[in-house]
């Protein structure tokens, strides 16, 4: 996920196009790369549209929510329509991110489809006459999208920054593992806390004592602070994006867990250039099996590939999958599996038994690339 360039900002009439080109470049690699079965194949063929009309769809519904409070001149639907402003705009900066910074469309699936699942829950509460009575509510409806917006952009602009390349060779020099990176961010969150976000002036530390445990069984918000603490320990500036998520209930959290969980990864990861490595050991797997079981999948590229304290479970599936959001290559149903384990126990469970799932070699489009060439062509 390393930064070639600033981030394109396309509207929804180009985020619809992007998301139409990308997927008939997937389609076409897909249909020219050999796949194991039928099954494999329609599975990748579904899975790829599939991330294109949930994209699609979700700005539509967004569009038609705006365009009809829009034509309202009630007073009373004042609110209602900035509010919906401020949720299609929080979808258009998690859909530029989606497409330009994560090829790989299995995760970009996981990932559009927990912004549509936030999306839906905003507009049924938004045309919700009883919860729009209640002025209490509708005020933090209002700073719960109004914190989407800027949270989603933050995400986006992060993943077009170079990451610090120096702390992630510090990293591999020392051994320190992924688990082990974010351990200690816990670790130092429950003997610290965090700067209350409505303190004013000098921070008052709240949430001492509470980060303990598995890295699991904490919440989303203090999972997204332990991982935007690992990227601020590799002397990384960012603008908080806790201080802004209070407000945006558990769908909206989920959305920015993830994408922040990806970019505290690419911390780690970015000294590590294992894609023409493992992609060749991928592909020669694939050449004598014609595909790998999931309960193989980082075992096999592992083996004679990576130098000694990177062979591990773990670091094999990142790289592969998520570390190839710069160079996506591997996909399948087993993809979404273990990077959602991964990220969501901070590195100590990684699943390699993955029954009836099969990994599959493909190259995938740059969107980041596409999208510049379609906002030139708009220009």
């Amino acid at each position: 996920m390393t930064a070639t360039g600033s981030l394109v900002l396309l509207d929804a009439p180009q985020l619809k196009r992007l998301a139409t080109v990308v997927h008939r470049q997937e389609m076409i690699r897909i249909k020219h790369q050999k796949q194991p079965d039928d099954h494999t194949f329609k599975k990748l063929c579904a899975d790829s549209r599939a991330a294109r009309d949930k994209l699609i769809r979700a700005l539509d519904d967004a569009q038609c929510a705006y365009d009809e409070l829009a034509k309202s001149n009630d007073e009373a639907d004042a609110r209602r329509k900035k509010i919906a402003e401020d949720h299609f705009w929080y979808l258009k900066n998690s859909f530029n991110n989606a497409i330009q910074n994560v090829r790989n469309f299995i995760i970009r699936d996981e990932y559009v489809s927990a912004v549509e699942a936030h999306s839906k829950e905003v507009l049924e509460n938004l045309f919700n006459v009883t919860k729009m009575a209640d002025t209490d509510y509708v005020e933090t409806l209002a700073k719960g999208c109004y914190q989407a917006r800027e949270s989603a952009l933050e995400a986006a602009r992060r993943a077009m920054r170079p990451t610090a390349r120096h702390y992630s060779e510090w990293l591999k020099e020392t051994g320190i593992g992924f688990d082990d990176l974010v351990n200690r961010s816990q670790v130092k969150l429950n003997k610290t806390g965090y700067p209350a976000p409505e303190a004013v002036g000098e921070p008052v530390m709240v949430g001492e004592g509470t980060f303990g445990g598995e890295f699991s069984d904490l919440t989303e918000l203090q999972k997204i602070m332990v991982y935007e603490d690992v990227m601020e320990e590799s002397g990384v500036t960012v603008s908080k994006i806790t201080a802004k998520v209070n407000f945006m209930g558990a769908a909206g959290m989920a959305v920015i867990l993830l994408a922040v969980g990806l970019l505290a990864w690419d911390v780690y990861q970015s000294a590590h250039p294992l894609e023409t490595a493992v992609r060749g050991a991928f592909d020669a797997t694939i050449g004598l099996l014609g595909a790998m079981g999931g309960e193989s999948a980082a075992a096999i590229i592992a083996t004679g590939v990576l130098a000694e304290g990177e062979s591990t479970a773990l670091f094999i599936a990142m790289a592969s999958f998520a570390g190839g959001i710069a160079g996506a290559f591997i996909v399948g149903a087993l993809v979404a599996v273990i990077v959602g384990a991964i990220l969501g126990s901070g590195g100590k469970n990684v699943p390699l038994t993955v029954e009836g799932m099969k990994a599959c070699l493909i190259e995938l489009p740059d969107g980041r690339a596409l999208a510049r060439q379609i906002q030139a062509y708009s220009g």
